[in-house]
């Protein structure tokens, strides 16, 4: 009975040492799991808290404050000469005194080649009279539309009213054609303001869809 007793209690020591081990075991993998899973949704959290970030980052550098907005306004109106807030875009010269006029033609050619796109000038229409206009582009045309072989002559292209229509002047008629602005009679002020600023990049980027609508007004000498 002696011995059997000995066998029982080691018996029953190992078995409760296999519990304890096991129990041991099953919790270390428990642990392991929730750290595995503790680990998966903080890198989720912070995948999703940069996502945020890029975005809002993304979002504040596209929108403009109104300071910035004005500042490229300004800096547009600082590259456009010979706006005069007295005219708009179409008006009739009122006065010799508010134009340039060079002694020679080669000075004139020379005069007007300065000009830049979005820079203002009085072009001569087909009824003689010279009308406030923005240079919306420059282009190379034929020199003779009839002749294939005709060579290409540069001419520039203005918007010369509010609603969008064109007048194309080639370089021959330049020094006839063309008046620079003059800004007698503004006192100091010979800067271009917002509005002019915002209205020659508006007129500018409507080259496309009016530069082949309006040839009938161009010259054609």
């Amino acid at each position: 009975p002696i011995m059997v007793e000995a066998v029982t209690r080691r018996t029953n020591k190992k078995q409760r040492h296999r519990r304890l081990t096991t129990g041991t075991e099953s919790t270390l993998v428990m642990d392991v799991d929730v750290s595995k899973k503790q680990s998966s949704e903080n890198q989720q959290r912070q995948r999703e808290q940069q996502r945020r970030h890029l975005a809002n980052t993304e979002l504040t550098e596209n929108i403009e404050s109104p300071s910035q907005e004005r500042s490229n306004v300004a800096n547009v109106a600082h590259q456009i000469s010979g706006y005069r807030s007295d005219y708009s875009l179409g008006d009739t010269l009122r006065s010799a005194s508010h134009v340039i006029t060079e002694p020679t033609p080669e000075q004139a050619i020379q005069a007007v080649d300065s000009l830049k796109t979005h820079d203002f000038a009085f072009v001569k229409r087909s009824n003689g009279l010279h009308s406030f206009a923005i240079l919306a582009y420059r282009s190379m045309e034929p020199t003779k539309r009839a002749d294939e072989d005709a060579a290409m002559g540069e001419c520039m292209n203005f918007v010369i009213d509010d609603s969008g229509s064109t007048k194309m002047v080639r370089r021959s008629h330049w020094s006839r054609s063309i008046r620079l602005v003059s800004m007698e009679g503004l006192g100091g002020c010979h800067g271009v303001n917002d509005t002019a600023a915002t209205v020659a990049m508006d007129h500018s980027t409507s080259k496309t869809c009016t530069s082949h609508t309006s040839f009938d007004q161009h010259i054609k000498e």
